[in-house]
């Protein structure tokens, strides 16, 4: 008997399906995620097949086919049989991969009813895959049933969504999801793609945020919300396993409360977070921050941080712009040589304040790309390969005439 295989590569081949069947029906009754099933399109005979995959080993494929073989679907009995992996993926089954690409701009949208009235876009955007950019949930809808709107499809990708997932259940009532046409100028009875809730620049209200992993950054936050970074704070030093984060600016409650029901039960490194709308308090005398940058700036020290890969066009005074940091304490060095540059921050007072700052910062994302930022110690007579912070009075080398002056004080 051959040996057990160690690898997810392992699939079942199902066959004597109907040519109605889609994938999501197949996890619904298979109870697998729907992302393992593949139902390839235009089979040209009487009844279909379908893959599943990521299978642990070979024991367990075979155990799978076993169990499930003969099982009626649609007055039929299917058919089951287990599939070894094939070198560099070369046989007649297809890889595991979502059911369908992200598509990030077009038109046609896909209508979802029968939606349970608890639902939220983040919700959504954890069972379709998708970036919850792309769905709208319109507030104070009066029926006892909510609808939502999936946005930036391409035509014959929202006919194929909309019949991949129509009879999905969630909550137990089988969803219903209908391929909308474009209309000119937008008019009609549908929303214009948009993010979900709308960027507030100030404001009273905050949101608590809990159960999230003790190594979350606000610039981690700032990438998943589409906030402004300086509207988050994730305290320092907390003692639980699991941390807060605090999100501020909210103009009024019911930005703050539609904000967190929109964001309760997104799934951050495996774990659904709880959003919470928290009232201003007087004075800001409270047990939560004010909005303010998620690290203070520093006037002096001799730690540095180092970032990169940072895009080639990028200038000291964007940088600043987006650490929130005297541009005097960034040095991004001229003449790199790679496709990416470099910078280097200074003046942190201590190890734990560049530490901390990097930590905070890194997987921030510029143009696309995600930084790291490593914290970096002060080296005697600033003898490294780095540039010290503080310039001459005209920005340019220091004259011999100045260099005297500095020494007769």
């Amino acid at each position: 008997m051959a040996s057990s295989q160690k690898s997810r590569n392992w699939e079942v081949k199902v066959t004597s399906l109907p040519t109605t069947i889609t994938a999501v029906q197949l996890a619904n009754t298979f109870h697998l995620d729907v992302r393992r099933i593949r139902v390839p399109r235009n089979q040209k005979y009487d009844t279909y097949i379908a893959w599943i995959s990521d299978f642990v080993s070979e024991n367990d494929a075979k155990e799978f086919s076993r169990q499930w073989s003969e099982y009626v679907i649609s007055g039929v009995p299917i058919k089951c049989t287990a599939a070894p992996p094939k070198d560099d993926n070369i046989g007649n089954y297809p890889p595991p991969q979502p059911l369908l690409p992200v598509i990030e701009s077009g038109n046609w949208q896909v209508k979802i009813t029968s939606l349970p009235t608890t639902i939220t876009a983040a919700q959504l955007a954890n069972t379709f895959h998708l970036d919850i950019r792309r769905i709208r949930v319109p507030r104070n809808q009066k029926y006892d049933t909510y609808i939502a709107w999936l946005s930036d499809f391409v035509s014959e990708d929202a006919k194929e969504f909309a019949r991949q997932w129509s009879e999905f259940m969630i909550s137990g009532v089988p969803i219903k999801c209908t391929a909308v046409p474009p209309k000119d100028d937008n008019k009609g009875n549908y929303p214009p793609p948009q993010p979900s809730l709308p960027i507030i620049e100030s404001g009273d209200w905050e949101v608590k945020v809990t159960s999230l992993p003790t190594t979350i950054t606000a610039a981690q936050l700032a990438n998943t919300f589409h906030l402004d970074v300086r509207r988050i704070r994730v305290p320092r030093n907390q003692k639980y396993d699991t941390y807060i984060a605090w999100l501020s600016g909210f103009a009024s409650e019911d930005d703050a409360e539609e904000f967190a029901r929109q964001w309760s039960e997104f799934m951050i490194s495996g774990v659904p977070i709880k959003c919470t709308a928290v009232s201003p308090k007087d004075d800001n005398t409270a047990s939560y921050p004010t909005a303010q940058s998620s690290l203070p700036v520093r006037k002096s020290g001799n730690w540095q941080v180092k970032v990169k890969p940072l895009p080639s066009s990028i200038t000291a005074a964007q940088l600043a712009s987006t650490l929130h940091l005297d541009v005097r304490r960034i040095h991004v060095p001229k003449d790199q040589k790679s496709d990416t540059c470099i910078a280097w921050l200074f003046d942190f007072v201590s190890k734990d304040d560049a530490k901390e700052f990097a930590r905070q910062w890194s997987e921030y994302v510029i143009s696309g790309v995600p930084i790291k930022c490593t914290a970096v110690p002060p080296k005697d007579g600033n003898a490294g390969n780095y540039s010290p912070l503080h310039q001459s009075p005209d920005g340019q080398k220091l004259t011999q005439p100045y260099r005297d002056k500095q020494n007769f004080l």
